[in-house]
């Protein structure tokens, strides 16, 4: 703490009993509030990952990069954790092959894969070169800048403006009351959120096929957000100016539309 650092990633924290971390980030934040300790928890149970929060932990990591967009493990993991710490999703970390290596350079799946990640959870944890699409494994130790190497991707606008979203609603900033909602098209996942803090809601309507357009056709939106305020596009990538009823629209490949309830 004396040295500035003011947040700490504790690695396979579900390894250690939970009444050392109590202790232990008891009074680390006796000493500077602001700190922030976030579990590693990849690896372990939804059980597991709930009792280490309890702990005290500001954080912990979900496995939603591991979700297939159907199976439903991911949610009842989410929901078993959500009200004990807030979670913190991520496309790729230095344990994972480059997502751009293992999507081979498809810019639509690394756009689809970041939106998701930022708007599903609190939190959102990307390794640098992610931004440009870099390919060589990360390593803990070995990796310099000399690894780097330039090809031809670049989606820092495209992350700015996710960001800025996340940023912009806080019903993205909070691990709230999530659900996936069964469609028509079994390409698009739909996925509403809703703030326990202060009621605002939100839908994501995301083509989870990356190679084709998928049509998304709605006769009343307000079948998923039924609060009965306008909605509002705040898509990162083409957004409409008005959000009409019924609503009829072919994704783009990897394409997400991004509806928020109340004001713009």
């Amino acid at each position: 703490m004396s040295l500035g650092f003011e947040g700490f990633r504790c690695d396979a924290a579900y390894q250690i009993p939970a009444n050392f971390w109590n202790r232990l980030l008891r009074d680390a934040k006796s000493r500077q509030p602001r700190l922030c300790f976030v579990a590693e928890t990849l690896g372990c149970s939804a059980e597991e990952t709930r009792e280490t929060a309890r702990a005290g932990f500001d954080f912990v990591f979900n496995s939603s990069k591991w979700w297939n967009f159907h199976d439903a493990w991911l949610m009842a993991g989410y929901n078993l954790v959500r009200e004990t710490a807030p979670s913190i999703s991520f496309p790729e970390s230095h344990d994972t092959v480059r997502l751009a290596e293992e999507l081979h350079g498809n810019v639509d799946a690394l756009k689809q894969r970041y939106l998701f990640s930022a708007l599903f959870s609190a939190g959102v944890m990307i390794p640098a070169g992610f931004e440009f699409g870099c390919r060589k494994p990360l390593h803990v130790i070995h990796t310099t800048p000399a690894d780097w190497a330039a090809n031809g991707i670049d989606l820092t606008a495209y992350i700015a403006q996710v960001n800025a979203i996340k940023r912009d609603h806080p019903v993205f900033g909070e691990d709230g009351p999530t659900q996936f909602i069964p469609c028509q098209n079994r390409n698009i996942l739909l996925m509403r959120k809703q703030s326990a803090r202060n009621g605002g809601e939100a839908l994501l309507i995301l083509n989870m096929d990356v190679r084709s357009h998928q049509e998304f056709y709605s006769d009343h939106l307000r079948h998923f957000l039924p609060g009965g305020v306008p909605l509002h596009d705040v898509s990162p990538e083409y957004p409409l100016e008005q959000v009409h009823e019924p609503f009829h629209y072919a994704l783009r490949p990897g394409q997400g539309i991004v509806l928020v309830a109340g004001k713009n």
